[in-house]
């Protein structure tokens, strides 16, 4: 009887020990992937930061273009005014100038 039950506690010490090596490995392994994770968190966190840094670069860059296109358009308007008044005074001077040549 004592040599069935002196294999039994070695056998029993031999399970704990690849359980410890199991836990203790697989615990490091969590521990790696955590610290990955939290290197990709940081790093998609950077990201999104210079994204949004970049969108409200574009926000302001945009909303100049848009005050150039107002202001460019009234531009156009005052040109295209200024155009038409310069033809219908260039139409009455030559009217005149007609007339005079005709007398």
């Amino acid at each position: 009887l004592l040599k069935i039950s002196i294999p039994y506690p070695s056998l029993l010490s031999e399970d704990e020990q690849r359980e410890k090596s199991v836990s203790h490995h697989t615990v490091q392994q969590l521990i790696v992937e955590k610290e990955q994770a939290l290197a990709d968190l940081n790093s998609v966190e950077k990201s999104l930061a210079d994204l949004f840094r970049r969108y409200e670069k574009m926000k302001e860059v945009l909303e100049g273009f848009r005050k150039n296109e107002e202001v460019l358009k009234k531009c156009a308007q005052e040109y295209l005014s200024r155009v038409k008044k310069e033809e219908q005074r260039y139409q009455a001077l030559k009217i005149h100038a007609e007339e005079k040549l005709d007398r």
